[in-house]
């Protein structure tokens, strides 16, 4: 088995994102994983898109918290 680095990762999620467009999971996994690559900025839409998608998702609505934070 192949181990993959982020930017491989980020690349196959943008594909999900893309596939699954109304999968909220989809939307915060990117987010997480362009937040752990540093791109902050692009990761917070990804947030509130799962947000948008399911209102009561409490890890989509703390990683958003924590990418704003560390905006400041």
């Amino acid at each position: 088995m192949r181990t993959l680095t982020f930017p491989y990762v980020t690349v196959g999620l943008v594909g999900g994102v893309l596939i699954a467009a109304d999968y909220p999971e989809a939307e915060n996994n990117l987010g997480l994983a362009l937040a752990k690559l540093g791109r902050i900025r692009e990761a917070l839409p990804h947030f509130e898109a799962a947000l948008r998608l399911r209102p009561d998702y409490p890890e989509a609505r703390q990683n958003h918290g924590v990418a704003q934070r560390a905006l400041r």
